[in-house]
């Protein structure tokens, strides 16, 4: 049985890894896509498993989480903003977070400007949600299949031992 992030967690985690993202998340693709994959790897790294997630479009996807941004997050700005600031991550939600973002940082640096963030989120999800069930060999083939927008990438092989290494300290 899941149990899902509380709200309130939710919106601080949205909050320091989307930088202004929440209040555009309705209006904006790219902060859906950002939202949709950095909470996978937030899952992930946590080790909470509080969303399924399932492959769609462009990677990991949860219709849960989509629900409980769009059905108690987003009406909650709108009257309780500042209760919601109120609240504070843990030491260790935030290591988590700091982690997420290094990799993700790390991923645009050997992706040689050619890369959005909303891509390197993409790519790191994607890499990671394949990974977990596949050989380290297949891993490239089965993301350049799904995602071919990826093949023009040189690093492509070191993006995807950086996400690995990263999963291996989970």
């Amino acid at each position: 049985m899941l149990v899902l992030l509380h709200t309130d967690i939710l919106y601080l985690v949205m909050k320091d890894i989307i930088a202004n993202g929440i209040n555009s998340h309705v209006i904006s693709h790219e902060t859906r896509l950002i939202t949709q994959k950095a909470v996978y790897l937030f899952d992930q790294m946590w080790g909470g498993e509080f969303y399924d997630h399932s492959w769609y479009l462009a990677g990991p996807y949860s219709s849960i989480l989509t629900h409980q941004i769009h059905d108690d997050l987003l009406p909650r700005l709108e009257k309780d903003l500042e209760q919601l600031d109120t609240n504070e991550l843990s030491y260790e939600a935030k290591c988590v977070i700091e982690s997420i973002k290094s990799l993700i940082a790390s991923i645009q640096k050997l992706g040689e400007n050619m890369l959005s963030e909303s891509d390197s989120y993409e790519l790191a999800a994607c890499i990671w949600y394949i990974a977990k069930g596949h050989t380290e060999a297949k891993v490239k083939r089965d993301l350049l299949l799904a995602r071919p927008k990826f093949k023009m990438l040189n690093n492509i092989d070191q993006i995807i031992e950086l996400v690995e290494e990263a999963m291996r300290r989970v």
